[in-house]
């Protein structure tokens, strides 16, 4: 998975599989890594999670929103401006570090479309 801009791991379970990035870019630029997993396997913006960091949360809360607007979180409107939707889950937790961490979860046919390619 070169060139997707981040440490990428798979993980095959079933009929799905997991993919997870965490960007090697500055954050307010991790649009172009997520851009670029999206094209690598044929996903829709949809088919994404983005893991965030969020301070103003209470250590150890979690806030998930399968779609909305950035925030003012610099990585996701990076993120929503590369892939030119606000159609994506993400995941607030609040950790204690500064990350930003990508998953998708993407059909089996997905997958094998972009080993094709």
């Amino acid at each position: 998975m070169a060139g997707l801009h981040g440490r990428a791991k798979e993980r095959l379970q079933a009929k799905e599989s997991v993919e997870l990035l965490i960007p090697s870019t500055y954050m307010n630029e991790s649009g172009r890594a997520v851009e670029k997993l999206l094209r690598y396997y044929t996903l829709e913006p949809q088919e994404l999670i983005v893991v965030v960091d969020d301070m103003a949360l209470e250590f150890g809360t979690m806030r998930l929103k399968l779609q909305g607007s950035s925030g003012g979180h610099n990585g996701l409107r990076s993120i929503e401006h590369c892939i030119g939707s606000q159609e994506y889950a993400r995941l607030r937790l609040e950790l204690e570090s500064q990350a930003l961490v990508i998953l998708t979860m993407c059909l089996e046919s997905s997958h094998k479309r972009s080993k094709k390619n």
